[in-house]
């Protein structure tokens, strides 16, 4: 039995619902945690995919809710948050460009 893929997204902005779609159409893939800032977004995607919330990147990556995230935020901040992530050991997919 293959073992299920978590993903979180980061970043609940307009682009995350065609992740989330696609990701929701794959095999063996789960939406396990949606993160944003504003909470209030991060609540409407994760309801819709039974995902946990979080406003933080840190308290994301502590959780160890993800095998694997989607950023999905601006471009001018792709950079941090997956050297962040990638330095904590989770596989990462930067929505383009990868940074500015």
């Amino acid at each position: 039995m293959t073992q299920e893929i978590r993903i979180g997204l980061i970043g609940a902005g307009y682009i995350a619902d065609w992740h989330a779609d696609a990701l929701g159409a794959t095999p063996g893939v789960r939406i396990a945690a949606i993160c944003d800032p504003r909470e209030s977004a991060a609540k409407t995607l994760a309801e819709q995919h039974g995902a946990e919330v979080f406003t933080s990147v840190d308290n994301l990556i502590e959780s160890k809710t993800c095998d694997a995230v989607h950023i999905l935020t601006p471009p001018n901040i792709h950079e941090g948050i997956a050297t962040q992530c990638l330095s904590r050991g989770l596989n990462v997919l930067v929505e383009t460009p990868v940074a500015e």
